[in-house]
């Protein structure tokens, strides 16, 4: 079974290996892959193995962000290393600027709503200003820096408990959301 998460503007429904093609052409955007973890190609064979590698796995949900008006695939986004109440929220790359607001705030909401989760905590590159920023408003807390891989990339660390998440107020996104739909 198929999990979906179904908001205003935008569908999380976990992905397939029909997405590949579709992953691919975002990771491997210049313009994209300068804030992941690799910036060498990949091709849709290599991503079809990572993702049935991550399926066999039971510690994430690997979700593909579509609009829910027209379908079109506009993204990824991800919790995953879950363990002892607490996940990482990654994998988010949305070429749709709705699609990635509305796609965190649901993200959050099956995290803690549905898995029950304590923490969610991501890492984000520090040069990725917007995207960092953009978790600030969705109650993100910044709880240190790390050094990644062999590029040396600074990672700002941000987190959101549940009780912060149950008492942050974010009718700002569906105010926003109807308001841009």
């Amino acid at each position: 079974m198929i999990i979906s998460v179904i908001g205003t503007a935008t569908i999380l429904e976990e992905v397939t290996g029909e997405d590949a093609a579709n992953i691919c052409n975002l990771r491997n955007d210049p313009r994209v892959n300068r804030f992941l973890s690799s910036q060498t190609p990949v091709s849709v064979e290599d991503q079809k193995k990572w993702m049935t590698l991550n399926a066999a796995r039971a510690d994430n949900f690997y979700f593909k962000v579509s609009d829910k008006r027209s379908g079109n695939f506009c993204g990824t986004i991800s919790l995953y290393i879950i363990k002892d109440k607490e996940a990482e929220f990654g994998r988010y790359i949305c070429n749709s600027p709705l699609q990635a607001m509305e796609s965190e705030f649901l993200l959050l909401q099956f995290g803690f709503k549905v898995l029950s989760l304590d923490t969610i905590y991501c890492r984000t590159v520090a040069e990725n200003k917007s995207v960092w920023n953009q978790h600030y408003k969705y109650g993100f807390e910044d709880k240190g820096t790390e050094v990644f891989g062999t590029q040396e990339m600074v990672l700002n660390i941000q987190e959101i408990n549940k009780s912060k998440y149950e008492s942050f107020d974010y009718s700002f996104v569906d105010k926003l959301i109807k308001r841009l739909y």
